[in-house]
């Protein structure tokens, strides 16, 4: 029934679409339910009203990221929807003191190559240089959107250089294989513990806990495991079984 209510459509990667008009102009908005998209809808639709909603030269690049993260819905996986979300959260609230307010809320039109350096330099403040390098890059490819869709014509982080990483590689710290007598230690430490089979099942498959979490009696065969899937976060913050693993 919701998906033939009126001005809702099907769109890519089994979302549902709503299209609606304000004053000769089209939007749209997307969501899995009827209900998300009715909300979205009335959303925009108030802050159109308001005048709090820009598009072309005028807009935010808050604005500019709520539209190019919808427009990504459909063609990425929600993990990556999730995690795109949360950095550009951490990045929209960096203040640019030359700017006198916050990166989310500069024009899009506006932004220069030092307010990029200024935004990381914030941010390697309480982030890693490989963490701040992955915000950087989140950043440019925005911004490279930008100019495909004809709003900008340079792109501000193009000749900002990625920082040195300072840091030693994960692998040569906490992501590293145990040793025999470290893991041999560790099961003892855990001998006690609720998940002590998960543990021992994770150390001799090399499965990721989500994989294992996501492993259904389906998977288990004469011939062996099939490992076909992985749990995987919403953008609510919920855990939910997605339809394939990480790479």
């Amino acid at each position: 029934m919701a998906r033939k209510a009126a001005g809702i459509s099907e769109a890519k990667g089994g979302l549902l679409c709503s299209r609606f008009t304000v004053n000769g102009k089209r939007y749209a908005v997307y969501g899995k339910t009827l209900k998300e998209c009715r909300d979205k809808e009335l959303q925009k639709r108030q802050e159109i009203e308001e005048g709090r909603y820009h598009t072309g030269k005028e807009q935010t690049v808050d604005e500019y990221f709520r539209y190019w993260i919808e427009k990504k819905r459909g063609t990425v996986k929600e993990t990556t929807l999730c995690t795109e979300q949360r950095w550009y959260k951490t990045i929209s609230a960096v203040r640019i003191d030359s700017a006198g307010t916050t990166f989310g809320s500069l024009k899009l039109c506006k932004v220069e190559p030092q307010n990029i350096v200024a935004l990381q330099k914030e941010l390697v403040q309480t982030h890693t240089t490989n963490g701040t390098n992955s915000y950087v890059t989140l950043i440019n490819s925005l911004f490279r959107s930008a100019v495909t869709d004809r709003i900008i014509v340079f792109n501000p982080c193009a000749g900002v250089k990625s920082l040195k990483r300072t840091e030693k590689k994960a692998v040569e710290t906490i992501h590293r294989a145990l040793t025999r007598e470290e893991t041999a230690a560790f099961l003892n430490a855990a001998a006690e513990s609720w998940y002590y089979n998960l543990f021992v099942f994770l150390l001799n498959t090399g499965l990721r806990i989500g994989e294992a979490g996501a492993i259904t009696r389906a998977d288990i065969t004469e011939k062996g495991l099939n490992v076909r899937r992985t749990l995987t976060k919403n953008e609510t913050g919920g855990r939910e079984i997605g339809k394939d693993t990480k790479t």
